[in-house]
């Protein structure tokens, strides 16, 4: 991961499709992209359970957070 041009440190969760887990990182508070989520239960049940979660909505399975994330 690369840092962001913001300068927040926010505790965020990502999903990590090569290790089929969510882990913490810290979010720099402006851009990214969807696959971030405000505490790892959301992460859970968004993605290692995605028929509980959200529907219909994007793909961030296999996205890690974006060089302007952290």
């Amino acid at each position: 991961m690369e840092s962001g041009p913001c300068l927040a440190l926010i505790p965020q969760w990502y999903y990590n499709k090569e290790r089929g887990a969510c882990h913490s990182f810290l979010y720099s508070g402006c851009q990214g992209n969807g696959n971030r989520f405000e505490n790892k239960e959301n992460c859970t049940t968004l993605c290692l359970n995605p028929k509980k979660g959200r529907t219909g909505g994007a793909d961030v399975s296999g996205e890690q957070p974006s060089e302007t994330d952290t």
